[in-house]
């Protein structure tokens, strides 16, 4: 009971709980079965944090800190400034998916604590229509962006938009995900143009 109250907290349903503690009870008796649900509800437990991690750095970017020798009660403690700044906003995560592509479950662990080092928003935006791809060039899933910018190497040079699974050719062969060096590259890319445009 304590197990089901504690997976209730964090978000599951009452059905999540139950599954998660049959599997901490041994599982499904198929080992099959029992890779399959751990997976996926490792893949949920992913989407939490990455959604946690996102929700903690709006929060912290809501009300900025008080300087030290700032009385107490001040409320200009309390107050954002009403002149939005571009390094205030901080960088922005997107991931775009659709139904069905595992990508987006493999991606996420990889791209969460890059985003999180480096004080950027993570965002995942699900695509649904040929419509919608073509409207936002979207190359398949998963697809990561940083400041609207595609981290694969050469993709503004493409235009073979639609609902696909890709593989990304990277030092490691073809993967179904980006290359971690990529979201690294352009987030510190995003960083540099941001210190530059202040200037």
């Amino acid at each position: 009971m304590r197990f089901i109250k504690r997976a209730q907290q964090l978000g599951f349903d009452l059905s999540g709980a139950e599954s998660l503690l049959a599997l901490a009870a041994g599982g499904p008796e198929s080992c099959d079965a029992a890779r399959e649900l751990a997976d996926e509800k490792i893949a949920e437990l992913d989407r939490r944090i990455a959604d946690l991690i996102a929700m903690r750095q709006s929060l912290g970017r809501l009300v900025p800190r008080a300087p030290s020798h700032a009385p107490s009660g001040s409320a200009r403690c309390c107050t954002r400034s009403r002149r939005p700044q571009m390094s205030a906003e901080g960088k922005l995560v997107e991931l775009l998916y659709f139904d069905g592509c595992p990508g987006i479950d493999r991606v996420l662990p990889l791209v969460a604590p890059l985003a999180g080092a480096a004080g950027a928003r993570v965002v995942q935006r699900r695509v649904e229509t040929h419509q919608e791809a073509e409207a936002e060039r979207f190359l398949g899933s998963p697809t990561v962006r940083v400041d609207g910018v595609d981290v694969e190497p050469g993709a503004e040079q493409r235009s073979d938009y639609g609902l696909k699974c890709p593989l990304y050719q990277t030092a490691r062969g073809l993967t179904g995900t980006p290359e971690e060096d990529w979201v690294r590259d352009a987030l510190q890319h995003a960083t540099s143009s941001r210190h530059g445009a202040k200037r």
